[in-house]
Protein backbone atom coordinates (compact mmCIF):
# COMPACT_ATOMS: atom_id res chain seq x y z
CA UNK A 1 0.00 0.00 0.00
CA UNK A 2 2.96 1.94 0.73
CA UNK A 3 4.50 1.42 -2.82
CA UNK A 4 0.93 2.83 -4.02
CA UNK A 5 0.56 5.99 -2.02
CA UNK A 6 4.03 6.47 -3.29
CA UNK A 7 3.29 6.44 -6.95
CA UNK A 8 -0.11 8.46 -6.60
CA UNK A 9 1.31 11.19 -4.54
CA UNK A 10 5.06 11.49 -3.88
CA UNK A 11 4.70 10.82 -0.46
CA UNK A 12 8.20 8.78 1.24
CA UNK A 13 6.43 5.88 3.63
CA UNK A 14 8.01 5.21 7.37
CA UNK A 15 9.51 1.99 7.34
CA UNK A 16 10.15 0.08 10.52
CA UNK A 17 10.70 -3.12 9.30
CA UNK A 18 13.05 -5.42 6.74
CA UNK A 19 11.19 -3.20 3.97
CA UNK A 20 13.17 -0.31 5.08
CA UNK A 21 15.99 -2.40 3.20
CA UNK A 22 13.83 -2.88 -0.09
CA UNK A 23 12.57 0.56 -0.56
CA UNK A 24 15.40 2.10 -2.12
CA UNK A 25 15.66 0.16 -5.05
CA UNK A 26 11.68 -0.23 -5.39
CA UNK A 27 11.47 3.49 -5.13
CA UNK A 28 13.71 3.89 -8.22
CA UNK A 29 11.94 1.58 -10.16
CA UNK A 30 8.56 3.24 -9.16
CA UNK A 31 10.23 6.64 -10.55
CA UNK A 32 11.79 5.45 -13.66
CA UNK A 33 8.19 3.93 -14.53
CA UNK A 34 6.43 7.29 -13.80
CA UNK A 35 8.49 9.12 -16.30
CA UNK A 36 8.14 6.87 -19.22
CA UNK A 37 4.77 7.27 -18.82
CA UNK A 38 5.29 10.54 -18.71
CA UNK A 39 7.25 10.65 -21.43
CA UNK A 40 4.78 8.33 -23.56
CA UNK A 41 1.76 10.25 -22.86
CA UNK A 42 3.63 13.81 -24.41
CA UNK A 43 4.16 11.18 -27.56
CA UNK A 44 0.68 10.80 -27.66
CA UNK A 45 -0.36 14.17 -27.06
CA UNK A 46 1.92 15.50 -29.91
CA UNK A 47 0.84 12.85 -32.33
CA UNK A 48 -2.95 13.87 -31.14
CA UNK A 49 -2.64 17.42 -31.99
CA UNK A 50 -1.26 16.62 -35.76
CA UNK A 51 -4.58 15.45 -36.54
CA UNK A 52 -4.09 11.45 -37.07
CA UNK A 53 -2.90 10.01 -40.48
CA UNK A 54 -3.62 12.10 -43.83
CA UNK A 55 -5.92 10.94 -46.15
CA UNK A 56 -5.45 9.16 -49.30
CA UNK A 57 -5.31 11.30 -52.38
CA UNK A 58 -8.11 9.50 -54.51
CA UNK A 59 -8.76 10.96 -57.39
CA UNK A 60 -12.46 10.36 -59.61
CA UNK A 61 -11.59 8.45 -63.13
CA UNK A 62 -14.42 8.85 -65.32
CA UNK A 63 -15.30 5.79 -67.72
CA UNK A 64 -13.70 6.83 -70.30
CA UNK A 65 -10.32 7.36 -69.01
CA UNK A 66 -10.81 4.28 -67.12
CA UNK A 67 -11.76 2.14 -70.72
CA UNK A 68 -8.26 4.24 -72.36
CA UNK A 69 -5.60 3.06 -69.37
CA UNK A 70 -3.50 -0.02 -70.60
CA UNK A 71 -4.62 -3.26 -68.59
CA UNK A 72 -3.13 -4.39 -65.75
CA UNK A 73 -0.54 -6.87 -66.18
CA UNK A 74 -1.72 -9.86 -63.76
CA UNK A 75 1.08 -10.58 -61.57
CA UNK A 76 2.76 -13.94 -60.97
CA UNK A 77 0.66 -14.77 -58.05
CA UNK A 78 -2.60 -14.95 -60.10
CA UNK A 79 -1.17 -16.17 -63.19
CA UNK A 80 -0.36 -19.38 -60.60
CA UNK A 81 -4.11 -19.03 -59.16
CA UNK A 82 -5.62 -19.04 -62.66
CA UNK A 83 -3.47 -22.06 -63.75
CA UNK A 84 -4.25 -24.24 -60.72
CA UNK A 85 -8.18 -23.24 -60.99
CA UNK A 86 -7.75 -24.51 -65.03
CA UNK A 87 -6.10 -27.51 -63.37
CA UNK A 88 -8.65 -28.08 -60.64
CA UNK A 89 -11.58 -28.28 -63.35
CA UNK A 90 -9.87 -30.62 -66.07
CA UNK A 91 -9.30 -33.24 -63.42
CA UNK A 92 -11.96 -32.66 -61.21
CA UNK A 93 -13.76 -35.01 -63.09
CA UNK A 94 -11.11 -37.23 -64.81
CA UNK A 95 -9.20 -37.91 -61.62
CA UNK A 96 -12.28 -39.26 -59.70
CA UNK A 97 -12.86 -42.96 -59.71
CA UNK A 98 -15.55 -44.37 -61.11
CA UNK A 99 -18.25 -44.73 -58.04
CA UNK A 100 -18.80 -48.16 -56.92
CA UNK A 101 -22.35 -49.87 -57.08
CA UNK A 102 -24.12 -50.36 -54.04
CA UNK A 103 -24.21 -53.77 -52.75
CA UNK A 104 -27.63 -55.57 -53.28
CA UNK A 105 -28.18 -59.25 -51.73
CA UNK A 106 -28.37 -61.82 -54.57
CA UNK A 107 -31.04 -64.40 -54.75
CA UNK A 108 -31.06 -68.21 -54.18
CA UNK A 109 -31.10 -68.68 -58.23
CA UNK A 110 -28.01 -65.98 -58.74
CA UNK A 111 -25.91 -67.96 -56.28
CA UNK A 112 -27.07 -71.25 -57.71
CA UNK A 113 -26.04 -70.33 -61.44
CA UNK A 114 -22.83 -68.45 -60.12
CA UNK A 115 -21.36 -71.87 -58.20
CA UNK A 116 -22.22 -74.09 -61.66
CA UNK A 117 -21.16 -72.03 -63.64
CA UNK A 118 -17.64 -71.67 -61.43
CA UNK A 119 -17.83 -75.57 -60.04
CA UNK A 120 -17.93 -73.85 -56.38
CA UNK A 121 -19.70 -76.94 -54.67
CA UNK A 122 -21.99 -74.81 -52.26
CA UNK A 123 -25.37 -75.31 -51.09
CA UNK A 124 -27.34 -71.09 -52.22
CA UNK A 125 -30.23 -72.14 -49.90
CA UNK A 126 -28.01 -72.46 -47.32
CA UNK A 127 -25.43 -69.67 -47.76
CA UNK A 128 -28.47 -67.37 -48.61
CA UNK A 129 -29.90 -67.64 -45.29
CA UNK A 130 -27.05 -67.32 -43.97
CA UNK A 131 -25.81 -64.04 -44.48
CA UNK A 132 -29.71 -63.15 -44.59
CA UNK A 133 -29.50 -64.19 -40.88
CA UNK A 134 -26.91 -61.35 -40.43
CA UNK A 135 -27.66 -58.85 -42.61
CA UNK A 136 -25.31 -59.24 -44.97
CA UNK A 137 -22.62 -58.32 -42.81
CA UNK A 138 -19.25 -60.44 -43.09
CA UNK A 139 -17.19 -59.32 -39.61
CA UNK A 140 -17.85 -55.68 -38.62
CA UNK A 141 -18.31 -54.62 -42.23
CA UNK A 142 -21.21 -54.76 -44.64
CA UNK A 143 -20.75 -57.55 -47.80
CA UNK A 144 -19.53 -55.57 -50.93
CA UNK A 145 -18.89 -58.65 -52.77
CA UNK A 146 -20.71 -61.80 -52.65
CA UNK A 147 -19.14 -63.80 -55.17
CA UNK A 148 -16.00 -63.60 -53.16
CA UNK A 149 -18.29 -64.58 -50.26
CA UNK A 150 -19.11 -67.97 -52.05
CA UNK A 151 -15.24 -68.73 -53.02
CA UNK A 152 -14.53 -68.53 -49.22
CA UNK A 153 -17.29 -70.56 -48.16
CA UNK A 154 -16.38 -73.15 -50.93
CA UNK A 155 -12.54 -72.77 -50.01
CA UNK A 156 -13.72 -73.66 -46.43
CA UNK A 157 -15.61 -76.95 -47.47
CA UNK A 158 -12.73 -78.64 -49.36
CA UNK A 159 -10.49 -77.90 -46.20
CA UNK A 160 -13.22 -79.64 -44.00
CA UNK A 161 -13.76 -82.15 -46.10
CA UNK A 162 -17.35 -81.48 -47.27
CA UNK A 163 -16.54 -80.79 -50.75
CA UNK A 164 -16.50 -84.59 -51.25
CA UNK A 165 -20.99 -84.26 -50.80
CA UNK A 166 -22.85 -83.46 -53.22
CA UNK A 167 -25.23 -80.93 -52.04
CA UNK A 168 -28.90 -81.75 -53.06
CA UNK A 169 -29.52 -78.89 -55.89
CA UNK A 170 -26.64 -80.54 -57.66
CA UNK A 171 -28.13 -83.95 -57.78
CA UNK A 172 -28.51 -84.96 -61.83
CA UNK A 173 -26.14 -81.89 -63.04
CA UNK A 174 -22.46 -82.47 -63.61
CA UNK A 175 -19.81 -79.96 -62.12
Amino acid sequence: MAMMLYAATGEIPQFEGNERFMWPSLQMQIDRDIENYKVRCAKNKENGAKGGRPPKNRTVITETERLLEEPKKPNKNEKKKEKKKEKDKENSVADKPPKRHVFSPPTVAEVREYCLSEGYIVDPDRFVDYYTSNGWIVGKTKMKDWKAAVRNWSGKDKKNGKAEHKPIWSVGTEI
